[in-house]
C-alpha cells in the first residue's frame, strides 16, 4: 500500500463513498494538486489550487487539507461558497435536523478559513467544532428563523451552542411573523451566542 502520493488531478462526475451515505457524493467538477501521506488508520489529503462544482460552476476553493486522525477529522479550506455546498446538500437522502434546516434556510454567500474538526460519525457526531469567516451570508425565514441577507462576521459552532460576531454593512432582515416587508440595515455589529451577553446595532 502506498505511504505517499502526489500528482495533478481532474475529474468529472465523481462518486465517492462517505461514512453513514445512502448512495455516494457526487461531484460534478474538480481540480485539484494532489498530495496524500499516510498509513492505515492515520493520514492527510492536501488539495492545493483546488476547483469544485458540486450541482453550478466551478469556483476556487483555494487549498484544501483534511486530517484523518485515530479519534477524529480536521478539515480545513480557504474559501467555501455556501449556496453550491447547500444544494448539494439539499439533494443528499440523509434526514436529520441539521440537513433539514440547511435545506429551508438554503443559504448563500462564503465561509473563508474554514476549520472542522468532527468525530467519525459524520452525519450525526457527538463532537463537532466549526469555525470560520462568513460574507455576505443569506438564508432564507425558516419556521421561526429569520431571513437575513449580506450578514458577514466570525462563526463558531460546537453540538452545545455557538457563537456569531456580526461585523456587517448593508442588509435585510426577513421577520415575517412580525412585519409585512424585510427591515434594511445599514450597518451591524455585535455578538450572538451563549458567550455574548452584549448586542448592538444601528
Amino acid at each position: 500500500r502506498p505511504h505517499l502520493v502526489r500528482g495533478d488531478v481532474g475529474v468529472a462526475d465523481l462518486r465517492l463513498p462517505g461514512p453513514g451515505l445512502h448512495r455516494p457524493l457526487a461531484v460534478r467538477r474538480a481540480q485539484t494538486d494532489l498530495v496524500w501521506r499516510g498509513g492505515d488508520e492515520t493520514w492527510y489529503l492536501d488539495l492545493n489550487k483546488l476547483q469544485l462544482a458540486f450541482t453550478g460552476v466551478p469556483w476556487s476553493a483555494g487549498r484544501l487539507r483534511i486530517e484523518q486522525r485515530f479519534e477524529d477529522t480536521v478539515v480545513r479550506m480557504k474559501h467555501i461558497d455556501i449556496g453550491d455546498v447547500s444544494r448539494f446538500v439539499a439533494g443528499l437522502e440523509q434526514k436529520n435536523q441539521v440537513l433539514d434546516w440547511m435545506r429551508g434556510l438554503r443559504p448563500s454567500g462564503a465561509l473563508n478559513e474554514f476549520k472542522l474538526v468532527i468525530d467519525k460519525n459524520w452525519f450525526n457526531p457527538a463532537h463537532y467544532v466549526l469555525e470560520a469567516e462568513a460574507t455576505n451570508l443569506a438564508v432564507l425565514a425558516h419556521q421561526d428563523f429569520p431571513g437575513v441577507s449580506w450578514v458577514s462576521g466570525r462563526l463558531s459552532a460546537h453540538p452545545q451552542g455557538g457563537e456569531f460576531v456580526l461585523d456587517s454593512t448593508g442588509g435585510h432582515v426577513d421577520l415575517r411573523q412580525v412585519f409585512r416587508a424585510p427591515l434594511d440595515w445599514q450597518r451591524a455589529e455585535g455578538r450572538e451566542g451563549p458567550l455574548a451577553p452584549r448586542r448592538s446595532g444601528r
